[in-house]
């Protein structure tokens, strides 16, 4: 095994320990789920608004970019990236902020979930479906557009 996997792996791993650790850390005052989920209430909107960055970019953000500005030779992505962002963090003001200042409690009924629900596995249903048209128009020979 190579110095560089090794490197990597240790990285990884040390990456883990540190997340986990402090989720431990932090959450060990909850004593209910919803002082769990919402944080008893206590996180600002910023870091809110820094969580939902977060988990909106992935690994093709950082690994598309570079590859989309090269072969364009202009900054497109990263226009549209800084005024996402932007857009974002005035949002998150408008109206996260608010959102913790009244301290809005939001209830969803049964019906609204259970009809969510159903939405939800008719959109799953409908799009594996279309899924496995275009994989059976590309096995035959056909285009990614073909059969579609």
């Amino acid at each position: 095994m190579s110095t560089a996997w090794i490197l990597d792996g240790f990285v990884i791993l040390s990456y883990f320990v540190i997340v986990i650790s402090i989720g431990l850390y932090k959450g060990r005052g909850d004593r209910t789920m919803e002082a769990f989920a919402v944080g008893d209430r206590n996180i600002p909107w910023w870091a809110v608004l820094a969580s939902i960055l977060a988990a909106e970019i992935s690994a093709a953000t950082f690994l598309g970019a570079p590859g989309e500005g090269y072969a364009l030779r202009n900054f497109t992505y990263a226009q549209l990236a800084i005024g996402t962002i932007l857009a974002r963090v005035i949002v998150s003001f408008v109206f996260i902020k608010p959102y913790y200042d009244y301290r809005v409690d939001l209830r969803i009924s049964e019906s609204a979930l259970r009809d969510a629900d159903e939405k939800w596995r008719i959109g799953s249903v409908r799009h594996h479906s279309r899924a496995g048209e275009r994989d059976a128009a590309l096995r035959r020979g056909g285009g990614a557009r073909a059969g579609v």
